[in-house]
């Protein structure tokens, strides 16, 4: 005995599954062909009516057709999922498989939709598997398509009863305009009429009221023509790109502009400003005074006098000696000879040096050693 584990619906497309022979086994009767099959859901008891997924035991197939519908109603609830396959041999025995049956949405995308309303009930048309499978495989027929999964229902509502359907044989990464423009003309005229074929195909059991195609994806698109803009006035695309790019780059920089005057403002602000400009320049302070300055005090001494020293005769500050003495005046008549015997020439003494004790150390006299050197005669 195999398992036969989980199985997969998709939504919109019929489903077939046929039991395989290698299930069950019994001694006597051999394989699973040769036992009477049985199918209902493990927790709510024998398949319902109306239920989506029905079993053929005569066939020893499932078989259904999940609609959206269906889909939003049973997808996730385990009740509806789990089903039980039971085996019955010759002798009454049984056997049982347990399994699952899980709908699955189709994410292919489309680019074309047909669409018919007919005279059927909405409710019985749901409510009856059989019927539904009979709708696709007559569609599927007359477009001459190998396998009916190439039929997608993509929903059917009220109104009496509105399919609409895709044919999942058109490429869905591109628009085959000569494929869809085919599949369009057999299902409606360029009128808008219902293509006579195709009510022949479908009726009498589906009497068809209406029939529409739609371009959809990426074959929904019109054709547009350049207009001519009038004068004083700005195209669309213009527009467009003023509205896109120029105003909100005008704006970023008036923003950015205003946010550096905030900045500066700020910044001037923080930084501290003196209370008293001129009092933090100029301050009141003792001046300053070198030490040799301050140490500096009257010397009342004689200046310094150095041997060789002549600066030859002074105006004034003559002594009294001096004067009495006969002076000796120099003419270029005598004789080279006679130099160096003359009368010695007077010579002038200095005052002594005037020293106020009452004067400020700025004005005391410097040390001896910076006095100039005195005046010899």
């Amino acid at each position: 005995m195999n398992d036969i584990g989980r199985l997969e619906a998709k939504v919109g497309k019929v489903f077939r599954y046929v039991v395989p022979r290698d299930i069950f086994y019994d001694r006597e009767d051999g394989d699973t062909r040769n036992l009477s099959l049985s199918c209902s859901l493990i927790l709510l008891g024998a398949l319902p009516r109306d239920y989506w997924l029905q079993f053929d035991s005569k066939r020893q197939e499932l078989f259904g057709l999940p609609l959206p519908s269906d889909y939003e109603e049973y997808s996730g609830r385990e009740e509806y999922e789990r089903y039980v396959l039971t085996a019955s041999d010759s002798r009454g025995l049984t056997a049982r498989d347990v399994f699952q049956v899980v709908m699955v949405v189709v994410t292919d995308t489309v680019t074309q939709q047909l669409s018919i309303r007919t005279s059927n009930n909405y409710t019985v048309f749901t409510n009856n598997v059989v019927q539904r499978l009979d709708l696709v495989q007559r569609i599927k027929t007359y477009y001459g398509d190998e396998d009916a999964s190439a039929i997608r229902i993509l929903s059917a509502t009220q109104g009496s009863l509105v399919v609409i359907w895709s044919n999942d044989t058109l490429p869905s990464d591109r628009c085959d305009e000569e494929a869809v423009q085919e599949i369009a003309s057999k299902a409606v005229l360029s009128g808008g009429e219902v293509n006579p074929a195709f009510r022949n195909a479908l009726e009498p059991a589906f009497p068809i009221q209406n029939a529409k195609e739609e371009r959809v994806g990426i074959c929904n698109v019109t054709e547009t023509y350049p207009t001519v803009p009038v004068r004083g006035q700005r195209s669309t695309s213009e527009t467009d790109t003023w509205l896109k790019h120029v105003l909100p780059g005008i704006l970023v920089a008036l923003l950015l502009i205003i946010l550096a005057l905030i900045l500066v403002t700020y910044l001037r602000r923080r930084r501290p400003k003196p209370a008293n400009p001129e009092k933090v320049t100029y301050r009141k302070r003792k001046p300053i005074v070198l030490g040799e300055e301050i140490e500096l005090k009257a010397v009342p001494a004689k200046p310094l006098i150095l041997p060789d020293d002549d600066f030859g005769w002074p105006t004034s500050h003559l002594s009294d000696t001096s004067l009495d003495k006969p002076q000796h005046y120099d003419t270029d008549d005598e004789d080279e000879v006679d130099f160096g015997k003359r009368t010695p020439s007077v010579k002038c003494e200095l005052p002594p040096p005037f020293y106020s004790m009452n004067e400020s150390p700025r004005d005391t006299p410097p040390p001896s050693y910076k006095l100039p050197p005195p005046y010899k005669f």
